[in-house]
């Protein structure tokens, strides 16, 4: 029963990554890390309280990114809020 279960959990959580990666960016960024320019794919934007962050892949991991961390925002601001 305990590896039914466990099997389950398994393809639901690889199930859910698959799709995610299998997502196209609506828009990329720019960013400089370690002094080398970037394009940075971005998958959705919403706003914060205080500031608009960027569901942000490549060298970001797919994890929601403030602004501030971008040195070029101007193509997914076209854009407006998504989320």
């Amino acid at each position: 029963m305990k590896i039914i279960r466990n099997l389950a959990i398994f393809i639901g959580v690889f199930s859910s990554v698959s799709c995610v990666t299998n997502t196209p960016p609506i828009c990329y960024n720019k960013a400089v890390i370690s002094h080398t320019a970037y394009d940075i794919p971005v998958f959705s934007i919403r706003k914060d309280v205080k500031t608009v962050e960027y569901l942000s892949g490549g060298p970001f991991a797919y994890q929601w990114t403030a602004k501030g961390n971008f040195t070029n925002t101007k193509s997914c601001d076209k854009l407006g809020i998504t989320q």
